[in-house]
C-alpha cells in the first residue's frame, strides 16, 4: 500500500461521518488499514470498507461515504 493514498482518504474517515466520533478503541469504533482496503466502523453503527484501488480523489472517496452514509439510518 502506498500510504499517500491512506492520507488522501484518511481526512474523510478520521471522523465518523455519521456522528463526529474520533474514538476507535474497545467497542467505540475501528480503524483497519490491509493492503489497499480501508475499514471504518464507529459505535453509531457507521461501516465503510473502501478499496484504494478504486482510486482516492476527493470525488471518490466523498462517494464512498455517502454511500455507507445510507447504510446507517
Amino acid at each position: 500500500m502506498d500510504v499517500r493514498n491512506f492520507l488522501r482518504v484518511a481526512p474523510y474517515i478520521n471522523d465518523c461521518p455519521k456522528c463526529g466520533s474520533d474514538d476507535v478503541s474497545e467497542d467505540n469504533g475501528t480503524m483497519e488499514v490491509k493492503d489497499n482496503l480501508v475499514k471504518r466502523t464507529c459505535k453509531c453503527g457507521f461501516h465503510l470498507e473502501y478499496d484504494m484501488n478504486n482510486g482516492t480523489t476527493r470525488a471518490k472517496v466523498k462517494k464512498a461515504v455517502e454511500q455507507a452514509l445510507q447504510g446507517v439510518e
